[in-house]
C-alpha cells in the first residue's frame, strides 16, 4: 500500500515534466492526498496474528458414556395421553416382551452350541468305532492271506483253500 501511495505522490498534479492532460493529473493528486490522509492515521496497526489454539472444551474427547436417568421418570411417547396406571402396565407389558425376547434369544444360542457339541461328541465315538472296524477287517485280510499263501506252498496240514480251509 506504502509504493502504491509513493508513486502516485510522484506523479502529483506539480510536475511539469509529464506529459499527462491537468484533469487526469488533479484526479491522481487527489487520489494521492486521500490515500495519505487515510493510511496516516495516529494509532499504529497491529500485524496479524496466528488464530489461537484449540480451547480444551474443543480437544476434549466427546463421551460415549449413556445418560443414565430414572426410569420411573421416563415418559415414552406411547404412553402420552394416558393414565398413570395404564402407562404403568403398558411399561411393564413392554419391559416383559422385551425380557422374554431376550431369554428366547439365549436359549437359541445355547441349544446351537449344546447340539454343535452333542454332534462333535458323536462324530468322535463313530471314527473311533470306525478305527476299530478297518483295523478288524484289516487282520482278517491278513489272516485270509497267510492261509492262502501257505495252500500255495502245499502245506500237508492245509488243503484245498476257500471258505472251509
Amino acid at each position: 500500500f506504502a509504493e502504491m501511495t509513493k508513486s502516485l505522490l510522484y506523479i502529483n498534479g506539480s510536475r511539469k515534466d509529464l506529459t499527462l492532460p491537468t484533469y487526469v493529473k488533479n484526479a491522481i493528486a487527489e487520489t494521492a492526498r486521500k490515500s495519505a490522509s487515510t493510511s496516516a492515521s495516529a494509532t499504529k496497526r497491529e500485524p496479524l496474528q496466528r488464530r489461537k489454539g484449540a480451547s480444551a472444551k474443543e480437544l476434549a474427547i466427546k463421551t460415549l458414556a449413556p445418560r443414565m436417568e430414572d426410569p420411573s421418570r421416563y415418559n415414552m411417547s406411547k404412553d402420552k395421553g394416558k393414565s398413570e396406571l395404564q402407562a404403568e402396565h403398558d411399561r411393564h407389558r413392554r419391559e416383559y416382551k422385551r425380557e422374554h425376547k431376550a431369554a428366547m434369544r439365549e436359549l437359541r444360542l445355547d441349544n446351537a452350541f449344546i447340539e454343535q457339541e452333542r454332534r462333535k461328541a458323536k462324530t468322535e465315538t463313530d471314527n473311533k468305532a470306525k478305527e476299530k472296524r478297518h483295523k478288524n477287517f484289516a487282520w482278517l485280510e491278513q489272516e485270509q492271506a497267510t492261509m492262502n499263501q501257505q495252500v500255495r506252498m502245499g502245506g500237508s496240514l492245509l488243503g484245498g483253500g476257500g471258505i472251509g480251509a
